[in-house]
């Protein structure tokens, strides 16, 4: 079984964490040490076609390469709202009935007891004294679109992506945020954006 706190990994096979865009040139890096500079990365992504988008490791987010799309996937993963609508005929097979912490790990700041997927994508407009709840729901989603096979980056196979999405998920319920690197963090607003900008979800 695959460790639920694993980090960036290329594929099923690797446990170390990769940074696929490291040797990004100077000239087009946009180091971002606290956080995601949202308008130069948004300002980037509109141009794209708003239902496929060019899709990085968060990693790679940092490193500011969205202006070409060259070593990005395509990613067209659909929002919460849109998997809490959609019939259960259509959700990947066994997923519809499964409990979210059969998938994902449960910690001081997120304990959803025997919720099953189902109802934590459904809670994705909770206000924000409900984050972890809010933030769920888009992990559930970033998961379903993983599976539902509309999530590609470069090097990374599906278990590998289910691990990225569950990295994610793990540092929060553990550290509230989750850790990118040694100097940078992601708060909860900070991770929905990620997953938003880069199409593993959308709003």
């Amino acid at each position: 079984m695959n460790d639920k706190t694993e980090r960036e990994t290329p594929n099923s096979q690797g446990s170390v964490p990769v940074d696929r865009f490291a040797k990004v040139l100077p000239s087009r890096r946009r180091l971002i040490t606290g956080g995601l500079a949202a308008a130069p990365i948004l300002a980037s992504l509109e141009s794209r076609n708003a239902l496929a988008v060019a899709c990085l490791t968060p990693s790679g987010n940092l490193s500011g390469n969205v202006s070409t799309g060259a070593q990005a996937g395509i990613c067209t993963g659909v929002s919460p709202a849109t998997w809490d609508a959609t019939n259960q005929m259509l959700w990947p097979a066994g997923t519809f009935t499964k409990k979210f912490h059969d998938v994902f790990a449960k910690g001081p700041f997120a304990d959803f007891g025997n919720d099953m997927l189902k109802k934590v994508v459904g809670e994705w407009a909770i206000p924000p004294n409900g984050e972890a709840q809010s933030l769920g729901a888009y992990i559930v989603a970033a998961y379903l679109n993983v599976l539902n096979g509309t999530v590609h980056i470069p090097g990374f196979d599906q278990a590998g992506l289910i691990n990225l999405v569950k990295g994610i998920w793990g540092d929060y319920v553990v550290n509230k945020a989750y850790k990118v690197n040694s100097t940078t963090s992601w708060d909860a607003t900070q991770i929905k954006f990620y997953l938003t900008s880069n199409g593993l979800a959308a709003t």
